[in-house]
């Protein structure tokens, strides 16, 4: 329960800091900054666990989303400001919103401190999220370039997924969804995994939609 509580209170101070960097003149400023300082922070710990043995590269939708996120605020690339804006927001809330409603079934699996720092990692995505939803009219050609970083992603995931040893993270649910083979039969099977999918393009289609929709209502110059 204590995490589901620490995550409501990040949520919290994340909206209520997107709020006053909204509004804050330098707001854009402070948010490169503490791109940089993800960023960093991300390069550094992926490269001491690979010098230490560990092989680890990101394969997880929020993990790759630090980088991407961070990387085209860091280098200010407008252009791509739609893409982290959109998985930002999603890797954000998606964090949040699951620590919410069953925080509880995972708690030994993290200690106090791992878990504030995942907290600081998805409020930052989320905050990013915010800000760039807030400060710029993404037009729908834009939505595109979203399908293509999705497929990207789970792409890559599929690539390295099994390269190292991790637990079952949510792209596994995408990427690998032998679960549902529940059939003897290959065929049955085979017309479950499709309906999976379609099932699955049509959630991202919907949230896609939306956040556009969300996008026109809240932005502001």
């Amino acid at each position: 329960m204590m995490f589901n509580l620490i995550a409501l209170i990040c949520l919290i101070l994340t909206f209520l800091l997107g709020r006053i960097l909204i509004k804050f003149k330098y707001g854009e400023i402070v948010l490169r900054g503490l791109s940089i300082l993800i960023f960093a922070y991300k390069v550094v710990w992926y490269v001491i666990n690979n010098v230490r043995g560990h092989f680890s590269i990101p394969v997880e939708i929020s993990s790759i989303s630090y980088f991407m996120v961070s990387a085209i605020l860091t280098f200010k690339i407008s252009k791509l400001f739609n893409i982290a804006a959109f998985f930002g927001t999603s890797a954000g809330m998606g964090f949040f919103l699951f620590y919410l409603i069953a925080g509880f079934i995972v708690s030994g699996n993290f200690t106090v401190g791992e878990f504030l720092i995942s907290n600081f990692s998805h409020g930052y995505l989320l905050l990013a999220g915010i800000y760039l939803t807030a400060k710029n009219n993404f037009i729908k050609s834009n939505k595109m370039s979203i399908w293509v970083t999705i497929l990207g992603m789970l792409f890559w995931a599929l690539l390295f997924f099994d390269v190292q040893q991790r637990g079952i993270t949510f792209v596994y649910y995408l990427i690998k969804p032998t679960y549902l083979f529940i059939f003897n039969s290959l065929y049955l099977n085979i017309m479950i995994m499709v309906l999976f999918y379609c099932f699955i393009i049509l959630l991202f289609y919907l949230w896609i939609k939306l956040y556009f929709k969300i996008n026109n209502k809240v932005f502001r110059v």
